[in-house]
């Protein structure tokens, strides 16, 4: 495949055409159209077959309609206050105009109409009513074209595109035409059931010759996604097209249908069917049914879409094999559904190879919702709607942080689930890229909750969320991030595009996209190549792409955000202004950013890499490497080690004070905190664990069993998935086990202690672990979910010899010394201890939204 690591890392997906849809992408308007309307004066629609003919005009008119209806999208009258169009026809017969566009007689001429649409509606967008009253069936009126006046001699020279769609995504590294291809209910099965240049209508899918000719003309990758029913001849046609008029610059991406485990679109279905007729419904033979057919469908879903692969590789050719990307995609939030994808154990027993073989890239999603639609949250976030700015104050630290309400993800489950499926990528050896991302807040029928969440996605601090979540996937690993969508109107459904207007100057969301996008290497940089070795390359002020030698290169970059690679040999890169990518390869490389936000890739030896100004990323890649990243909150990636003299040393990271808040990724087995940096994340998905330092660390578990542990400050833990075990250390922390059975200690310092999914331990081996006057607070221990209050490891009386066990006394007074009680306290329970005969509390833990009365003997390990 070409290398992805180039590939300017932002994309978009376009919204579907329609006759309401604010994107506009198309200077003849009628495309957008979404077929005849049969009619009379009194009645829209009167349901009477309307026969067409193989481009989608209509032969003539129906029995019981007086004629036949189109709706056009055109401009907002903002943009085009005379709302003046030119139709062009051919063949005879009676149009007419109605709804607010009418025709101006005195302009118009034989095959040529001029209009004026005035009908203004909601956003302020105006839609043109065309309709044929008569037609005649030897020459019926065809070929309309809908333009606006001033784009009538482009139209007529044989542009395609509306000039204000161009300018706005043009920039994007990756166009997904998803929606422009009607993937989602698909009925192409053979390449005659494509849609034509000369079709009526491109609400049923855009031409191939139209993506690939704005792929062309913006220098953008486009990313088709294939029907699902196509015939193999269909989708050789369509690569053999692609492969011939591509810009050969530009790679293709190529992903077999979209979601195909998702049952809200028709896909889902014909895939378990397909697999049913393979397989039928007891694969394994062993009379019983497969207990989950989403899983068999999906093995399916792999099996065709590496069919679907190999026959775009086989058109394209060994030659030609950079300028293909083949892609699956996985449901992102169903951890372990991408192995009946990649794996697919019935492919593999029948003899054929593992599908995962027949990809280059691994797709994933990076939306976030924070669960603010959710059932269980319903009320409380209806509650912050009608408070307000509050309010939107509150959705804003949900959907970062997932602190204040259950469930939903958010930015910081995003965090743990790009890191799994960074480490599913790496496994099967493929490149980890988004197919779609952003923003999933769905109102529905509640007016309240739409203008609530149009109200967050609009705060200028969303802006700060968007380029938090590419930052991440970014230092996941990922490339390509691919936002859904461009632009779309705001409803009940959801508010998809990052614009509501082709013709709205920014947004929270489209501003982030648009200016990480400018950070990245640019999609036509110069190329200087050395040829000797050991050779001097310095960039000039653009956008450059620098290739060293087999020898030792001293490569230096000076504007623009430039791409550096030293090949072979021991290399000095220097990338200078501008956020610049540095490669060392093999030999042992010394790599300085400088200024900038920079990514710095080492290589297979020991290499020295030097983030300085600016967000660095700094992976060393084999081998012990020392890395600084310098002013800046800076993120490493920490996976190399090496043996010196019998010795395992590590990957070396240097940090000063105040140099910024950075953060470790690390994918060894162990790894502690160097000084002055604050956070570790756990890479992959082997059991691994995490140590802190004095700083207040933020430190996330992967889906392992993670030992994780705090020492000084206030620090985070989040265990992730598997079954954990978390200490808090000194300090006011804030520990959640995640998914799995974990053991959680807060640790000295009023801690706040959330077990999560499975049957968690809460324990406490010290008195000082939750003093009176710095008390544990518990959010969410459940009996029913088998959770346990764990206190066998303080001594109940500790002036005595023994080691003795507490006696749990429920609500009841204190008596003696070693007893536990539950004291109601509004909807929580407090629990007290006493471990001497004066009774006098010695260690309080407050249980929220537990019924004191309901505790039993059997919730604690005495």
């Amino acid at each position: 495949m070409g290398d992805t690591n180039l590939d300017p890392s932002v994309g978009i997906n376009l919204f579907t055409v329609r006759n309401w849809s604010p994107e506009l992408p198309f200077l003849d308007r009628f495309k957008t159209n979404m077929g005849w309307v049969p009619g009379t004066i009194m009645t829209w629609d009167t349901g009477a077959t309307v026969e067409v003919d193989e481009n989608g005009y209509p032969t003539g008119i129906p029995d019981g309609a007086t004629k036949l209806t189109a709706v056009a999208g055109v401009d907002p009258l903002s943009e085009w206050p005379s709302g003046r169009y030119v139709v062009l026809y051919d063949g005879t017969g009676t149009i007419s105009y109605s709804l607010g566009t009418t025709k101006l007689n005195a302009e118009s001429s034989p095959h040529k109409d001029v209009v004026v649409a005035t009908l203004d509606k909601g956003l302020g967008y105006t839609s043109l009513f065309l309709s044929i009253e008569s037609t005649d069936p030897n020459d019926p009126i065809r070929n309309i074209h809908i333009v606006r006046e001033d784009q009538v001699d482009a139209f007529l020279a044989g542009e395609i595109f509306n000039p204000a769609f161009l300018e706005k995504i043009q920039d994007f590294g990756t166009l997904r035409f998803m929606d422009w291809m009607q993937t989602n209910g698909s009925v192409v099965q053979n390449s005659s059931d494509y849609p034509q240049l000369d079709s009526a209508s491109w609400s049923n899918g855009v031409p191939i010759e139209v993506m690939v000719e704005l792929a062309n003309r913006t220098g953008t990758n486009p990313w088709f996604c294939i029907p699902v029913e196509a015939s193999d001849d269909a989708i050789k046609q369509m690569a053999e097209y692609v492969r011939d008029h591509l810009d050969p610059r530009l790679v293709a991406k190529v992903e077999f249908s979209n979601e195909l485990w998702n049952w809200s679109f028709s896909q889902a279905q014909y895939a378990l069917d397909q697999a049913l007729a393979l397989w039928g419904s007891d694969p394994n033979g062993d009379g019983k049914t497969t207990p989950d057919e989403g899983l068999l469908r999906c093995q399916w879903a792999g099996l065709r879409a590496s069919q679907v692969m190999d026959i775009w590789s086989e058109t394209f050719g060994a030659d030609n094999a950079g300028r293909l990307e083949r892609v699956v995609a996985t449901q992102t939030a169903y951890k372990g559904l991408e192995h009946y994808l990649l794996d697919a154990p019935l492919v593999v027993a029948a003899g054929d190879s593992a599908p995962s073989t027949h990809f280059d890239s691994y797709a994933v999603t990076g939306y976030f919702n924070g669960g603010l639609y959710s059932a269980e949250n319903l009320a409380t976030v209806k509650q912050w709607a009608a408070e307000g700015a509050t309010g939107v104050d509150k959705a804003l630290e949900q959907l970062e942080f997932g602190d204040l309400l259950p469930g939903g993800i958010s930015l910081e489950t995003l965090r743990d689930l790009y890191a799994y499926h960074a480490s599913v990528a790496a496994e099967h050896g493929l490149t980890l890229v988004m197919y779609e991302g952003g923003t999933h807040l769905i109102g529905g029928n509640d007016p309240d909750l739409t203008e609530f969440f149009t109200a967050i996605q609009n705060d200028p601090r969303m802006e700060d969320l968007y380029t938090k979540n590419m930052r991440m996937f970014e230092e996941a690993g990922g490339v390509s991030f691919v936002h859904f969508t461009d632009v779309s109107p705001v409803s009940k459904f959801g508010n998809w595009g990052a614009l509501e207007s082709i013709y709205q100057d920014g947004s929270p969301r489209w501003d982030a996209l648009t200016s990480y996008q400018s950070g990245n290497p640019s999609k036509s940089p110069q190329e200087l190549v050395g040829h000797t070795n050991g050779q001097f390359i310095m960039g000039t002020a653009g956008h450059d792409l620098m290739t060293g030698t087999a020898g030792g290169d001293n490569i230096v970059g000076a504007k623009g955000n430039d791409v550096l690679r030293g090949n072979q040999g021991s290399d000095h890169l220097s990338g200078n202004d501008g956020r610049d990518t540095l490669i060392g390869g093999r030999g042992i490389d010394n790599l300085s950013g400088d200024g900038g936000d920079d990514k710095l890739l080492g290589g297979g030896d020991k290499d020295y890499l030097q983030g300085g100004a600016g967000d660095d990323i700094l992976n060393g890649g084999n081998g012990a490497d020392v890395m600084w990243g310098g002013r800046g909150n800076d993120v490493y990636i920490v996976a190399g080690s090496e043996k010196i003299s019998g010795v395992n040393h590590i990957d070396t990271v240097i940090e000063f004070d105040g140099q910024g808040t950075d953060r470790v990724i690390s994918w060894l087995r162990e790894y502690t905190l160097q000084s002055y940096v604050e956070d570790l994340t756990l890479g992959g998905k082997a059991n691994r664990d995490g140590f802190g330092n004095e700083l207040a660390n933020v430190i996330m578990g992967n889906v392992g069993n993670n030992t994780l542990r705090g020492v000084g400050g206030d620090d985070k833990l989040n265990g992730g998935d598997g079954n954990d075990r978390l200490f808090g250390g000194t300090g006011i922390d804030r520990i959640s086990g995640g998914d799995g059975d974990d053991i959680i200690n807060g640790g000295a310092g009023g801690d706040v202690l959330t077990g999560g999914q499975g049957a968690d331990r809460f324990d406490f081996s010290d008195l000082s672990d939750s003093a009176p006057g710095s008390t544990d607070i518990i959010r969410d221990f459940s009996s029913a979910d088998g959770d346990h209050l764990d206190f066998s490891g303080i001594d109940a009386r500790p002036g005595s010899i023994a080691d003795n066990d507490f006696t749990f006394i429920s609500t009841n007074d204190f008596t003696k010394a070693g007893q536990i009680r539950a004291v109601q306290s509004g909807e929580d329970t407090i629990l007290q201890i006493t471990v001497d005969d004066g009774l006098d509390v010695a260690l309080m833990v407050k249980l929220l939204n537990v019924n004191a009365a309901d505790l039993s003997v059997s919730d604690f390990i005495l």
